[in-house]
């Protein structure tokens, strides 16, 4: 009764989910990407006949980033499986085309209606559903579980935020949860967390985060290094890279980089916004502070001469790691609003000093390491985020040391993909003894 007033509900918003998904694909210029595949309508030409197929779903860039070692350790694993992924979001989607090989098709997510989620079902026909990070969409897990096909939560975590809305609603998402066959949770509190949203505790089980184990492939480095050669940017020391930002936290950045230039005007900022499409903002916010600035998409287009400017702006999805790597100081973004914070492992793997502000239940576990193994440093106002980088840049063994400790984090807390896997194919009935993995890249 509770999934089909959940599903009466989604039927009566359908109409305004749909005004409001063209309006935001006539914004964004690409209003047919992805409308069929919302519906369920997948590409039929893909051969997956005869096949075991895995269906990954992955909300956003996050998860989707964070299902990049798993999917690539099961693929090591089950050759012959093909392995599907679904996401909420463009940048979600970009993102698993560009950077999962492994994958053998990315699609949209269905909308979470029985006919929908039926129709995606029977063109897959998946024999595992792993959801990555806990979403739970009722249709989709328990029509998919009715068909009996196993469901999986991979990399679990329930973040207060959830923890508190799931709770309010607890009388309807316990049903939901005792259809899922097994949950592999990060730690011991998203375990208790999500036994007590309902979940049958004996098929609840703690790995370790996937996120530690994620290989940071550096495709785009030369892309990177001949930026910053045009640039004129020749000492790397003097580079902060700013990742993963929201609105308010670009407008900190910038006043913050005013102070730190006043001090040491050699000091160079690399933006990169989270979300691409606001690109627009960003540069009002920098022109605003009165700093120059050019985009990484118009940066080739100029003379071979150096562009002088203050600010590098990532108005591209996938080259990131590449500047964090080249930089010298990394800020994650996410973290100065109440948003939760994004991946401060990102730096932390690649040895360079993270900062972020207090916001990080996200990554509670691994801020909370930085800081204890001093690899990592919280800031809260625009002065001590200024102090932060002048202090690193003025004291290059301190931004060494940091950088060695946060890789060391890293480092010591890797092997949950191998453990994930284990579990999966023991759901799947297979014995991981007899079937010949290849090593899971670290």
């Amino acid at each position: 009764m509770n999934r089909f007033l959940y599903t009466v509900l989604l039927i009566v918003a359908v109409p305004f989910i749909a005004v409001w998904y063209v309006f935001q694909r006539l914004l964004k210029g690409n209003y047919k990407r992805g409308f069929w595949e919302r519906l369920g309508v997948v590409n039929s030409s893909l051969e997956l006949e005869n096949r075991d197929v895995v269906w990954v779903h992955a909300a956003s860039v996050g998860e989707v980033m964070a299902s990049e070692p798993l999917i690539t350790g099961l693929k090591q694993c089950l050759p012959t499986t093909s392995f599907v992924l679904t996401t909420n979001t463009d940048t979600g989607y970009s993102t698993a085309k560009d950077q999962i090989p492994a994958l053998d098709a990315v699609y949209q997510t269905p909308l979470d209606l029985p006919m929908f989620v039926c129709m995606f079902l029977k063109r897959v026909k998946p024999s595992l559903l792993l959801i990555m990070e806990t979403e739970i969409w009722p249709n989709m897990i328990s029509i998919t579980r009715k068909q009996g096909i196993p469901v999986c939560i991979a990399n679990g975590r329930i973040s207060d935020r959830a923890y508190q809305r799931y709770n309010r609603l607890n009388w309807f998402f316990s049903s939901v949860l005792q259809k899922v066959d097994l949950f592999i949770m990060q730690y011991q509190t998203d375990a208790d967390k999500i036994v007590f949203m309902g979940a049958n505790p004996d098929c609840v089980l703690v790995a370790g985060n996937i996120k530690y184990d994620r290989t940071h492939k550096l495709e785009s480095e030369q892309e990177s290094i001949q930026a910053l050669n045009r640039l004129g940017w020749n000492d790397s020391r003097a580079i902060v890279v700013a990742g993963s930002t929201h609105a308010v936290e670009e407008t900190y950045i910038c006043e913050a980089f005013k102070i730190v230039m006043s001090v040491h005007p050699e000091m160079k900022l690399v933006l990169a916004p989270r979300h691409p499409d606001r690109i627009q903002d960003v540069c009002n916010t920098l022109k605003k502070h009165q700093m120059t600035y050019v985009l990484m998409t118009d940066l080739f287009k100029q003379s071979d001469k150096p562009v002088p400017v203050d600010v590098l702006v990532l108005n591209v999805m996938g080259q990131l790691l590449s500047f964090y790597s080249a930089g010298n100081i990394a800020f994650v973004g996410g973290s100065l609003q109440n948003i939760g914070g994004h991946n401060v492992l990102e730096p932390a793997s690649l040895s360079k000093p993270v900062l972020f502000g207090p916001y990080t239940a996200n990554f509670r576990d691994a801020v909370n390491r930085l800081i204890t193994q001093r690899g990592g440093h919280c800031i809260n106002t625009v002065q001590e985020l200024a102090d932060a980088i002048i202090e690193l840049y003025e004291n290059p063994e301190k931004a060494c040391s940091m950088g060695n400790n946060a890789y060391s984090v890293v480092m010591e807390n890797k092997g949950a993909v191998d453990r994930h896997i284990r579990h999966i194919l023991q759901l799947l009935l297979l014995d991981i003894n007899t079937i010949s993995c290849e090593e899971v890249p670290h």
